[in-house]
C-alpha cells in the first residue's frame, strides 16, 4: 500500500509564485524539487492508502490527437487506483500538485508538451490554483475526476460506457465540463446516455456542433426546471430530443 503524498503549503506556494523564474526546469528530466527546497521538508503523508500509483500511458512521439487518446485508458488507471479518494479530498491542490511534480512529472511533461514552454501553461497543467476550472486543466487531477463523474458501478457489463462518452472527442467532453450542472453525476448520466445514443446514429463526427448547443439548451432548461430534482432517464429524453432537432 502506498501512503498519498502532499506538498507543504508553504512549498507549494513558492513553487507556484516561482514557475516563471522555474520555467527551464520544467523541460528537465525529472523536477529538482531536492535542489529547490536544498534540503528543507517540502512534503507529508495524507494518511490515505492506495493500492499503487500506476504508470500512465504515453507515446512522446504521439500526435496530440493519439495521446488525447490514451485519456481514457489514464483516467481508468487513476480513478481505478484512487477511487477512495473522496471528492474533498480530490480537490486538495497540494495532493495533486506534489504527483504533477514528483511522480507523475514526466507523463505531464510528455502530455502537454507546449504547456511547459509558457508559465500559463505549467500554472495550468501542473498546479490547481483555480478551483473547480482546474480540476479539468490539471493533468493529473482531471483524469480522476473523469471517472469520479462517469463511473457507473450498476452497469454490469461495462461500468465505463458513460467515461468511453465523455472522452468521445476533446471538443464534447469540454463542453459538457464547462457547464456546472456537471457537478451533479444524474444530470452527468442523463446526458452521457444521450450522447452516446446520438453518437451512434450520426456518428461520432456530426456530434461535436448539436453536442455545444445541447449543454447550453440543459443549461436554459435549467433555469425554468431544478435539474437536481430530475432523474437521469429525465435528462436524457429532454437531451436527446433536443439533439435529434439539430
Amino acid at each position: 500500500m502506498i501512503d498519498l503524498p502532499f506538498l507543504l503549503p508553504s512549498a507549494c506556494d513558492r513553487l507556484y509564485g516561482s514557475v516563471t523564474e522555474n520555467l527551464g526546469r520544467y523541460s528537465q528530466a525529472s523536477f529538482p524539487m531536492d535542489e529547490i527546497f536544498a534540503g528543507s521538508e517540502y512534503s507529508g503523508r495524507t494518511g490515505i492508502l492506495v493500492s499503487d500509483l500506476p504508470l500512465l500511458k504515453i507515446n512522446p512521439n504521439a500526435s496530440d490527437e493519439k495521446k488525447a487518446g490514451n485519456d481514457l485508458v489514464n483516467t481508468k488507471l487513476i480513478y481505478g487506483n484512487l477511487s477512495e479518494l473522496t471528492p474533498y479530498q480530490a480537490g486538495d491542490r497540494l495532493l495533486w500538485t506534489h504527483l504533477a511534480h514528483v511522480q507523475y512529472f514526466s507523463y505531464v511533461k510528455m502530455r502537454w508538451k507546449n504547456a511547459v514552454a509558457s508559465s500559463q501553461g505549467v500554472e495550468d497543467r501542473f498546479f490547481l490554483e483555480g478551483g473547480r476550472p482546474n480540476l479539468f486543466t490539471h493533468a493529473i487531477a482531471r483524469l480522476w475526476w473523469y471517472g469520479y463523474l462517469t463511473y457507473d458501478s450498476s452497469n454490469s457489463e461495462n461500468p465505463w460506457e458513460l467515461t468511453e462518452t465523455l472522452l468521445l472527442t476533446q471538443q464534447s467532453c469540454k463542453d459538457l465540463l464547462d457547464e456546472s450542472y456537471s457537478n451533479n453525476r444524474t444530470v452527468m448520466k442523463g446526458m452521457l446516455q444521450a450522447l452516446k445514443i446520438f453518437a451512434e446514429e450520426r456518428g461520432t463526427a456530426g456530434v461535436v456542433g448539436p453536442w455545444r448547443q445541447c449543454v447550453k439548451h440543459i443549461n436554459r432548461f435549467g433555469a425554468v426546471t431544478v435539474l437536481d430534482f430530475l432523474t437521469a432517464d429525465e435528462i436524457r429524453r429532454e437531451a436527446l430530443e433536443f439533439l435529434r432537432k439539430q
